[in-house]
């Protein structure tokens, strides 16, 4: 699959860049399982393109478990990422609109 693949509702991990830069050492602190990173996409759009090429823009919700307890009163935590659409991704579970 690739990230022009990815629809609402799917279940995935966040790009490997954001894993490696802080997200692995995030879950060492709060001593949370791998499956914490995994993320439901909420929302897919068409990104800016820029001189080399098009973007695929994801926002995928957090896990509970990420998140803990920190209550959020404007609602979910999110992150938001691009992507090339020729992007190869794993979609874990495929959740998303046909």
């Amino acid at each position: 699959m690739t990230a022009q693949d990815i629809k609402e509702g799917d279940l995935v991990l966040p790009p490997e860049r954001e894993i490696r830069l802080w997200m692995r050492r995030a879950l060492g602190e709060k001593k949370l399982a791998e499956s914490a990173l995994l993320l439901t996409v909420a929302e897919v759009s068409e990104g800016k393109p820029d001189k080399k090429g098009r973007w695929t823009v994801v926002k995928g919700r957090y896990s509970r478990e990420w998140c803990g307890d920190y209550a959020n009163p404007l609602g979910d935590y999110f992150l938001t990422f691009k992507a090339r659409p020729e992007t190869p991704w794993t979609i874990l579970r495929n959740g998303g609109a046909k």
